[in-house]
């Protein structure tokens, strides 16, 4: 039996909304870890598309140009001037596999599917986070897919974990549903349920406590009525609205699931009455009457209402404007960043350039790991070169769309993205380019052959993901162990070297290696102080290691202070055996080399991060090391230089 080449798609498709949902639940994919075995599924995916549309698939020639052309831009850093080398080849693959969704969800028969799917997750999102009822009835499998919930959180965050990525989910499945629910065949039951989702979705924004979220919603939905001419369905979100403050203001103080099960029943009951023949001609009226009926009970709780959680969060906003100063930090660091050299400003730093660099500029102290604004992150990680294509992407989109819902979508997409966190998120990224999928016009679409290039391209970023997801499985390894024999720890050392020769440049698993290392040399000063067994040449060979792969956390992460820290931490203590194997026959030389060379790494770690109390606290120790280290060779060692220089400190 041979299956068509439409049902084969259909499968395909469904896949990768599987796939999507799987990196959504893993934090939304905020981490290489929680991305990469779905950004591999998406690949093979593609690969499978690739192979049965090889001979016609369809494509939008300007925008399909425009997708490669920026998933590229981001892998040039690599070439040119990556802050963070892992980072760079992270993002490079995430952008190109976005652009494998793009192409997938453009090719599809039924793009609707998409949206429903954004739905149905976004459900399942807010199920989960109210009362976090999803970490405690399905802790174990949760635990199992290694995602979970913010420990301190007063808010709803779920398991994507940021609570206004939640809430801009709500606002842009509320926009589909309003959508929907404005159509006139739909049945009575059908309209209730779209809009018992809204109500769902409209409270988690509240939940979420996420003011930009609220706001883009309030707007969103008045322009979708007016733009739309669907003014009727003002009062049904007014009274959304109202209702869903009621409830989350009731959470806050009665029993959570009482709570919602009363809303949820008053909610569906309202529906129901407005579906009785003798009622459906006085429907406004009766919408207006319970409109001002929940005003009431409102403004009779207005004391709960100013004391609420969510009040005092906008108050203390409007008192200080904190969190907007502090974005214009970021946006002050990154531009920084941006101008700071001419390939900087062509090429951008690459994937995680901000999170690598910010604290060699800032001057002000704060921790943050984005720019905290989607097209200023763009900036700094592709350049000029990047963020163009990107806006081109963007207007053409948005020129192209014909409904105005669906640029509603877009736009409140965009717009919060512009202000918050975003694209470090897998599942936003992913989204958004679904949305530029489904929403561009097809008239310009043409049928064409899979090209020559993009087989490439396909089959390099498989073959480079494979190794990432096979490191990935073998990392899972206890590296400091010292219950193990030196034969244990030997296997533990031999699976490291594996995962690093797979994907040579993740930090952590540099640094899970250099751990192992050390771990062995613990183990035979154990048994040097039990046994008296000792093996000098193998000391020489493991600190070696350590040495060269410092080195190399250096050359790939040289503005990274984590690197810097493994660099000095491992010199310093290991000094002797790297000054006795390189400077046998000058050892004071020698010392006097890698003391200057410890001097000037450390001093670096203070002037590149002194906002950053953890890297100064450090620097104090390192210091204090490093003295203690001197004073124990001075006899060996007598150099004023090294002396006066560590004196000044």
């Amino acid at each position: 039996m041979v299956i068509s080449k439409e049902k084969i798609n259909k499968i395909l498709e469904y896949i990768l909304i599987i796939a999507l949902i799987f990196i959504g639940i893993k934090k939304g994919g905020y981490y290489k870890a929680d991305s990469l075995v779905g950004i591999y599924i998406i690949q093979l995916v593609a690969l499978v598309f690739f192979i049965v549309n090889s001979k016609s698939i369809r494509k939008n020639k300007v925008l399909n140009f425009l997708f490669i052309i920026f998933s590229l831009l981001y892998f040039l850093p690599i070439f040119f001037n990556s802050a963070s080398f892992s980072g760079t080849m992270n993002f490079g693959i995430r952008m190109y596999s976005a652009y494998l969704v793009y192409l997938i969800v453009y090719n599809s028969k039924d793009k609707e599917k998409y949206l429903k799917a954004i739905a149905i997750f976004t459900v399942i999102v807010c199920l989960f986070g109210i009362d976090e009822l999803g970490g405690r009835l399905l802790s174990k499998p949760l635990e199992l897919l290694d995602t979970g919930y913010l420990d301190e959180s007063n808010n709803l965050s779920s398991v994507i974990q940021y609570a206004n990525i939640v809430g801009i989910l709500c606002v842009i499945s509320i926009l589909y549903l309003l959508d929907k629910g404005t159509k006139e065949e739909n049945s009575v039951l059908k309209k209730g349920i779209l809009y018992l989702g809204m109500f769902l979705f409209t409270l988690t924004i509240f939940l979420t406590k996420s003011k930009m979220a609220l706001l883009i919603y309030l707007l969103s939905s008045f322009v979708f009525c007016i733009y739309n001419k669907r003014r009727d369905e003002i009062l049904p979100i007014a009274i959304n609205t109202v209702f869903a403050i009621l409830v989350s203001l009731a959470i806050e103080y009665a029993n959570v699931y009482l709570i919602v099960f009363l809303a949820l029943a008053s909610y569906i009951n309202i529906y129901v009455i407005l579906s009785l023949d003798g009622i459906k001609k006085y429907k406004n009226i009766v919408l207006a009457v319970i409109l001002f009926a929940l005003v009431i009970v409102l403004a009779l709780n207005y004391k709960a209402v100013i004391n609420s959680s969510f009040i005092q969060r906008i108050a203390s906003y409007f008192e200080n404007f904190e969190s907007t100063k502090l974005r214009l930090v970021y946006y002050k660091d990154a531009l920084k960043i941006i101008t700071s050299s001419p390939l900087n400003f062509i090429f951008g730093v690459g994937g995680n350039g901000f999170r690598t660099l910010y604290e060699t500029v800032q001057t002000t102290e704060y921790i943050s790991l984005e720019t905290h604004s989607l097209f200023m992150q763009i900036f700094v990680e592709s350049g000029i070169l990047g963020i163009i294509t990107f806006l081109a992407i963007v207007v053409y989109v948005l020129k192209n769309s014909k409904k105005s819902v669906e640029k509603l979508m877009l736009l409140s997409l965009l717009v919060f993205a512009a202000f918050d966190v975003f694209l470090t998120y897998t599942i936003m990224l992913m989204i958004l380019v679904i949305l530029c999928a489904l929403f561009v016009s097809e008239e310009k679409q043409e049928e064409s052959k899979v090209s020559i290039i993009e087989w490439i391209m396909l089959i390099t970023v498989i073959v480079v993901t494979t190794c990432q997801v096979i490191a990935l499985c073998v990392s899972n390894e206890k590296v400091d162990d010292l219950n193990l024999t030196l034969d244990e720890q030997q296997q533990v050392i031999q699976n490291c070297e594996i995962v690093l020769f797979l994907d040579p440049y993740d930090m952590q698993y540099l640094n899970n290696y250099n751990v192992a290392l050390r771990n062995y040399l613990d183990i035979m000063d154990i048994k040097k102080e039990l046994y008296g067994q000792d093996n000098l040449e193998k000391r020489k060979e493991i600190v070696s290691k350590i040495q060269n792969n410092t080195k190399n956390e250096m050359k790939y992460e040289k503005y990274n202070k984590y690197a810097l820290e493994d660099n000095i931490f491992y010199t310093l203590k290991y000094l002797d055996y790297i000054v006795k194997k390189e400077y046998e026959n000058d050892i004071m030389l020698g010392y006097e080399n890698y003391l200057e060379y410890l001097i000037e790494n450390i001093q670096k770690l203070e002037l590149e991060h002194k906002y950053n109390d953890y890297s100064l606290n450090i620097y104090k120790e390192y210091i204090d090391t490093l003295k203690y280290k001197y004073n124990e060779i001075n006899l060996l060692l007598n150099s004023r230089k090294i002396a006066n220089i560590l004196s000044s400190i």
